[in-house]
């Protein structure tokens, strides 16, 4: 497998992205040497398998010491677990600590959160690969330079609050094999900007129920825009409701088989079998193998009649 396929059709978290990775083989204790290189203390990761409705996974968690306690129980099956500086694997939780307690170097014992130039210095002194580095501090630069137009302030006076700015350091950056799967990611969102970002025998997944079905992008016939959702036609007739925007699906469709003939509707002009006029003077244009029939305006007609003749 070469290409890491993220369908960020509700966006993602750091934790779930680092459960992702850690479910599809990045090993943990790497993680944890990579992330030692910060020189933060306190925390600890936990991950785990979970299953949560019909969905199984690894779930990914980062617990700092100033948190309330948590009652996990550490060292069962598929449980993975790292303490920062002074703790031990294989122990039951919580962790009391007295009024005053130290967090070592690069810490904020007052719990008010590190500013965007604290965070630049801790990445840029850390032991870090150079390219990690460059990344870590260009998502963090990105973030605050938004936070500040939100809040009035310059990038470098902007704080990050969530436990001490731990949770947010601990995510952007890690290993190598994290930096070749952002690479990855971003070669294949490049290509989605420029048009096409899916190949004709890619896969896209649709959910009915507990079920999921594994559809090629050539057999979709159309998509139409309904409301919040886009209407799905497949070549063997089925129909799904997909909650990914209709422009989207205009950007990541490849160009060779898919027109918008309208601002709700892309049609796989390659599966277009006729159009044929009805009895009520709408125009539907007919697909091919699967007996799908789709009203079409004068607009739509005209721009489909540009593609194919029909």
């Amino acid at each position: 497998m070469k290409t890491l396929y993220l369908d960020l059709f509700s966006g993602i978290s750091g934790d779930m992205f680092l459960g992702a990775l850690l479910d599809l083989g990045v090993e943990l204790p790497q993680l944890e040497r990579e992330l030692a290189k910060l020189g933060l203390a306190g925390y600890h990761l936990h991950a785990e398998r979970r299953h949560k409705g019909s969905i199984e996974g690894v779930k990914f968690d980062v617990h700092v010491e100033e948190e309330p306690p948590h009652g996990h129980r550490h060292g069962g099956p598929g449980h993975g677990h790292s303490h920062a500086a002074g703790h031990e694997a294989g122990h039951d939780h919580p962790h009391p600590h007295p009024p005053g307690h130290g967090h070592g170097p690069g810490a904020d014992p007052g719990g008010h959160g590190r500013n965007h130039a604290q965070i630049r210095e801790l990445i840029s002194r850390s032991g870090l690969s150079a390219w990690v580095k460059a990344r870590a501090l260009a998502v963090f630069h990105r973030i605050a330079v938004a936070e500040g137009k939100i809040h009035g302030l310059p990038p470098e006076e902007v704080h990050f609050h969530e436990v001490g700015a731990v949770d947010y350091l601990l995510k952007p950056v890690s290993e190598e094999p994290l930096a070749r799967a952002l690479t990855r990611l971003r070669e294949r969102l490049a290509a989605q900007e420029q048009g096409g970002g899916l190949d004709p025998d890619d896969m896209q997944s649709f959910k009915v129920g507990d079920d999921r079905h594994m559809i090629r992008v050539r057999e979709l016939q159309a998509i139409v825009g309904e409301r919040v959702y886009t209407r799905v036609l497949v070549r063997d007739g089925r129909e799904f409701l997909h909650n990914r925007p209709l422009r989207e699906w205009r950007f990541m469709l490849p160009r060779k088989l898919f027109r918008a003939l309208d601002r709700s509707t892309i049609v796989n002009v390659t599966e277009v079998k006729m159009v044929r006029l009805g009895d009520d003077g709408v125009s539907r244009l007919i697909f091919q193998s699967s007996g799908h029939r789709l009203a079409l305006g004068a607009v739509a007609l005209k721009k489909l009649r540009t593609h194919i003749n029909v």
